[in-house]
């Protein structure tokens, strides 16, 4: 379905409407104000005013008519953004990202996000809500608010409404950046009045007085009066002395009776219509009159009449009726139709379906209360929003119908699946699964079974950790239901990376073979073939080839799907960070940042955590720690918390890097059990599990070492199990540290001899960069270092600052001071107190004491001049 067009267009200007100069010259005086407020009741002329300020001003400007369907936050969101884009030179893909992002980011995030993306175009400009009475969603709102406070500055909103909407009013007019134009500035004054009976050419009393007393200066009231005028001078004088001039029902009532049965009746009908163009009026005319309307002569009528038709697009293709209008004609209507109303409806309703304007066509069964119509076009359309990926349209679908509808239809409830997979709401899915097995055992067709065991295997493989049970669902899916767009796609995904998981890569790698024989490029099957097989490639810890694959799918990827562009991205900045090529890491974890929302959410924030790790491993600590803040601010963004054990664990891996033992080991030590299964690492850069082994075994003391051992034994077979090969070297190198400080000297060599042989097949350098930072001593042994490490692994690493690791024999302790425990020990030596210390390292008393007591248990030594002579004894008195 493609966006409604007319939403965007403004109102234009019709021949007999005044210029309302007064009004026009306040609005040229508030360009530096966040927010015009326009906020009068109906029939002001409020959307007719701004669209005749917009049109003489010289700022480019985007129009938005609100209507009810907008209460959907991504309807909403989906159109706010192609209004915004609207103020970009070219079209810009990444309007969708911001509908994407909602499934996981806060309305105010969104805003923040929609406000930097404004923020790269200099050029003035105004964007218009227009009807935003109609607006009750509480998310839209705090967008509204959150986009006010953060907006560039040089870009204003303006909002049209009714009544004054729940929004920080009140703060923008304590700080002077609202501008507010209301109900007595828009009523009609006397000059203006003289201005409208010169447009009409027609006198309506001798009292000009008279008509603004008892019109109250509302301009609708006041152009009925001219409409019935036009009918007759006595018709006129008739509806002035009944005091009703304010009553819209009556005047129109007056204006009505006397017009000719042959216009009035298609009047009538027309206005159930939430819009209308030629080919709909029509259909509509000639199934449900009995006489002959020539439509375009109607139309031409209504323009002459002046009855309140507005022209919604440019081309004059579309018409809508003022809503004010629109609605006690419907009231006419309902009283006077000799016809089936709801039939009418269920006609427009299939018009405006057979055309692709989908959400209108539920949304007019539904306003004749028939839910099976609404639920059959929702299923019948579903499946071509899905291959779109665009999931948001579903959930505005899904959004009108109730609940209980939802929970008896298999179609509907695999729609509602696919959404709560998008919200990452795995609770409400796993519900949701349940439900809907129970409904197929009632029967189905082949579809919709198919598509069940398909989100079956899915969840099988991806929450379950079962790759035996999601092949099995994924071959019964394909058995029923051959498919060569999104759901085939997905579905492949899922077999092949069982297979790897159970050990077939030779036979899942050829069944993507195959696919991209049969399938041409720019298919989405030809596609997604790529990232699966580069999938397959980083679980085996075929990097080499990987990083070919990886360049042959970002270059084929472009321009297609954006979210398959995102994980070509992420993929990359994968293999380089593995590989350990800074530049090109980072130039592709930037890029990242521009797919926010199009990117997989675990991968966008894994592109964070490279980001911090990839700053920290080439010393660039600044750049570190604002990428760091960056991620706390981003994953503060997401609701109800999803991704904060990424944020922490990725704090907590910099720290060991840094040699920041007691923060990580405080972390570290609150969960000592293996609590994942074996999807949980896959091929992320940053995995919890693995950065608690990582600590436990370099800083822990004797139990916590043992601890990280065991749990490191249980890592290693968890992933070997489905045959994961991603973090090999990282768990060898472990292994090797971890004997090295139990004193097992014979086993490090064997270790790192099985690191070098991982290497010389991955060739990937980033664990060797790690642990020269963590614990360089391990790579002093009698193993051979192959040439091509060489450069990263040295005797004696310049970049390190490490105290020695004292030997057992010695009586000193086997562990290492981290880098703050050593700049401790030297100002120790020097004789500072421990409050002179805390002041020169900008720390507290408290974590001094901390930093020391682990000093003498790692030294072995029980106060500063049992540890002072340890220095003078090994003679590190000035390391």
């Amino acid at each position: 379905m493609d966006i409604l067009k007319t939403r965007f267009h403004r109102p234009p200007i019709g021949t007999k409407i005044i210029f309302r100069e007064r009004i026009i010259n306040r609005l040229n005086q508030c360009s530096e104000k966040s927010l015009i407020l326009v906020s009068a009741p109906a029939g002001y002329g409020k959307s007719t005013v701004v669209s005749q300020w917009l049109e003489v001003q010289d700022k480019p400007y985007s129009w938005l008519s609100l209507d009810e369907i907008f209460n959907s936050f991504t309807v909403f969101l989906e159109y706010l953004s192609i209004a915004f884009a609207r103020f970009r030179p070219s079209e810009d893909k990444r309007i969708y990202d911001f509908v994407e992002a909602s499934s996981v980011l806060s309305p105010q995030a969104i805003a923040e996000s929609i406000c930097n993306y404004l923020s790269e175009n200099t050029d003035p400009g105004i964007l218009v809500l227009d009807d935003y009475s109609k607006i009750k969603n509480p998310d839209v709102h705090e967008l509204i608010d959150n986009f006010l406070i953060n907006r560039p500055v040089n870009k204003q909103l303006v909002i049209i409404t009714r009544y004054d909407p729940p929004l920080l009013l009140k703060q923008l007019r304590l700080y002077g950046n609202l501008a507010e134009i209301r109900m007595a500035d828009l009523t009609v004054d006397t000059q203006e009045f003289q201005c409208l009976l010169k447009n009409h050419n027609k006198q309506l009393s001798a009292s000009d007085s008279l008509v603004l007393d008892r019109s109250e200066g509302w301009i609708l009231g006041i152009s009925m009066l001219f409409q019935i005028a036009n009918t007759g001078k006595k018709n006129v004088e008739h509806v002035l002395t009944t005091d009703m001039l304010t009553d819209l029902d009556f005047l129109l009532g007056e204006y009505l009776s006397q017009l000719p049965e042959s216009f009035s009746e298609p009047l009538l009908l027309a206005s159930i219509c939430e819009r209308f163009n030629e080919e709909l009026l029509e259909g509509l005319f000639q199934t449900y009159l009995s006489q002959r309307v020539n439509v375009s002569e109607f139309i031409a009528k209504l323009k002459k009449y002046n009855l309140f038709i507005i022209s919604e697009d440019d081309s004059e293709e579309w018409y809508r009726f003022h809503h004010l209008f629109s609605k006690v004609l419907r009231g006419q209507q309902k009283r006077t139709a000799t016809y089936n109303t709801e039939k009418a409806l269920l006609f427009i309703s299939e018009w405006f379906a057979n055309n692709g304007y989908i959400e209108e066509a539920i949304a007019y069964v539904i306003r004749m209360g028939d839910l099976e119509t609404a639920s059959y076009l929702v299923n019948h359309h579903r499946r071509a929003m899905f291959n779109k990926g665009q999931w948001w349209r579903i959930k505005a679908w899904l959004d009108l119908l109730p609940d209980d509808l939802i929970r008896i239809k298999p179609a509907l409830l695999i729609a509602h699946v696919w959404v709560l997979e998008n919200f990452w709401d795995l609770s409400d899915t796993h519900n949701a699964l349940f439900l809907l097995g129970r409904i197929m055992e009632k029967g189905a067709g082949n579809l919709e079974t198919s598509e069940y065991y398909f989100h079956l295997s899915f969840h099988k493989l991806f929450f379950h950790s079962s790759p035996s049970e999601a092949l099995k669902y994924a071959n019964k899916s394909k058995a029923l239901y051959e498919d060569g767009e999104m759901l085939g796609a997905r579905r492949e995904m899922v077999i092949v990376f069982s297979m790897q998981m159970l050990g077939q890569k030779s036979e899942a790698i050829k069944m993507l073979e195959d696919t991209e024989r049969n399938y041409s490029p720019g298919k989405v099957m030809y596609l997604r073939s790529f990232s699966s097989r580069l999938f397959i490639l980083l679980l085996s810890g075929d990097f080499l080839e990987a990083k070919k694959v990886s360049q042959r799918f970002t270059y084929i990827v472009q321009n297609t799907y954006r979210y398959l562009e995102g994980w070509s991205v992420y993929l990359a900045a994968n293999v380089d960070f593995q590989q350990f090529d800074p530049q090109g890491t980072l130039d592709s974890l930037k890029k990242a940042r521009h797919y926010e929302g199009a990117m997989d959410w675990r991968g966008y924030m894994d592109c964070y955590s490279a980001l911090c790790l990839c700053y920290v491993l080439v010393n660039d600590i600044e750049s570190a720690n604002d990428a760091l803040l960056r991620m706390k601010t981003k994953q503060g963004q997401i609701k109800g918390g999803l991704f904060a054990h990424i944020y922490t664990s990725t704090q907590m891996r910099i720290c060991w890097l840094l040699g920041e033992s007691q923060k990580a080991l405080d972390w570290a030590i609150q969960n000592l059990e293996l609590k994942m299964n074996a999807v949980d690492p896959v091929f992320t850069i940053e995995v919890p599990a693995l950065t608690r082994i990582r600590i436990l075994i370099t800083f822990g003391n004797s139990e916590q070492l043992q601890c990280g051992l065991n749990m490191l034994e249980s890592f290693e077979n968890l992933l070997h199990s489905v045959y994961n090969s991603y973090n090999d070297i990282d768990i060898l190198l472990l292994k090797a540290l971890g004997h090295m400080r139990m004193g097992v000297e014979n086993q490090i060599n064997i270790f790192l001899k099985k690191a070098y042989d991982v290497y010389s097949k991955q060739r990937i350098t980033r664990p060797f960069r790690e642990f020269m930072m963590v614990a360089p001593n391990i790579f002093h042994g009698d193993v051979d270092v192959p040439l091509t490490l060489q450069s990263i692994i040295s005797v004696n690493p310049k970049s390190t600052q490490k105290l020695k690791v004292f030997s057992k024999d010695k009586g000193y302790g086997s562990e290492e001071l981290t880098q703050r425990e050593q700049e401790i020990v030297r100002l120790i030596c020097k004789g500072l107190r421990n409050k002179e210390i805390a002041e020169q390292l900008h720390i507290s008393t408290t974590t001094v004491k901390t930093h020391l007591t682990n000093i003498y248990g790692k030294l072995n030594v029980r106060n500063r001049t049992s540890l002072i002579s340890v220095m003078q004894e090994t003679d590190q008195y000035s390391f």
